[in-house]
């Protein structure tokens, strides 16, 4: 198992963050894209295939909700990232968490709370998970 480079995948989120936040995108859909990347495992043409449909032909919605698809859309593709896999998956996941944080208090333009997405891969999604501490856990140390 290849180990995960932490500081690339915050710059990378950081800079994701900066192109999707400031009401451009509804985090809550970017985050909904993401659990469609994971689940296709990381597949980038499958990707593009449901980002083109949302754009071109989507569930009737409203205008709102194209334009954050549109500024998505846009924004993933001036990212220019040379992450790929999990690790450019961890990097979109630290981005919305950083553009929510950004908004305030965590909250996100519904009032849910910031929370990380929820990845299909279970190693992955235990990064996520704050660490209780236990007595056998603080003996270990």
């Amino acid at each position: 198992m290849a180990k995960v480079d932490w500081e690339t995948i915050v710059q990378e989120g950081k800079k994701l963050a900066s192109l999707i936040s400031g009401g451009k995108v509804d985090l809550n859909e970017a985050q909904k894209v993401l659990e469609f990347y994971v689940d296709a495992k990381y597949d980038d043409a499958r990707l593009r295939e449901f980002l083109d449909i949302m754009l071109h032909d989507p569930p009737q919605r409203s205008r709102k909700t194209e334009m954050y698809y549109q500024n998505l859309t846009t924004g993933l593709r001036q990212w220019r990232t040379n992450l790929q896999g999990k690790d450019k998956a961890l990097a979109w996941g630290w981005a919305i968490r950083i553009a929510r944080s950004e908004k305030g208090d965590g909250d996100d333009e519904d009032g849910h709370r910031d929370k990380p997405p929820q990845l299909a891969d279970r190693r992955v999604e235990q990064r996520w998970k704050p660490h209780k501490i236990t007595r056998s856990s603080r003996a270990s140390r």
